[in-house]
């Protein structure tokens, strides 16, 4: 049909995914790198496990929808990410930085921010930014549905 009907502008979340999928030398299948943190092709998701925008492609929740390893699920996370380089400044709500990072919830409440300042902006944490393994641990979280 034309004219093309318009597509909302992506988050900042799916944004993070596409040039992290892009930076991983956009592969098109799982077994052309070393476990992507993307979807293997997003132009052409797996129907089963990414849900659907109005215009039929992916919605604004690009995740998996399988049950994530202990790995990717967030006492992980938590302990071996978010512990050491997030909670100085970002422990509760209404600490300085007013964007607490303690629970899994505030945590998918902010995950735009937090993709948008650690892994597109690359600003924190500020002295020392992410690392591209620990972006890319965060990065896995977020496409394993961002889990408890």
């Amino acid at each position: 049909d034309m004219p093309r009907q318009p597509v909302a502008p992506m988050t900042t979340g799916q944004r993070a995914l596409l040039e992290a999928w892009i930076h991983a030398g956009a592969p098109e299948f799982a077994n052309q790198a070393a476990t992507p943190a993307v979807p293997t092709n997003p132009t052409v998701p797996d129907p089963g496990n990414v849900p659907r925008g109005p215009n039929g492609g992916p919605g604004s929740d690009c995740a998996i929808k399988t049950p994530a390893p202990d790995e990717f699920r967030w006492p992980a996370l938590k302990k071996g990410l978010i512990e050491q380089n997030c909670l100085r400044c970002h422990d509760s709500d209404d600490a300085e930085s007013g964007l607490g990072l303690a629970t899994a919830a505030a945590m998918r409440q902010h995950i735009d921010d937090v993709l948008s300042e650690a892994v597109i902006k690359r600003r924190m944490p500020p002295k020392h930014p992410l690392t591209d393994e620990q972006q890319d641990l965060l990065l896995k979280w977020v496409r394993h549905g961002m889990q408890d």
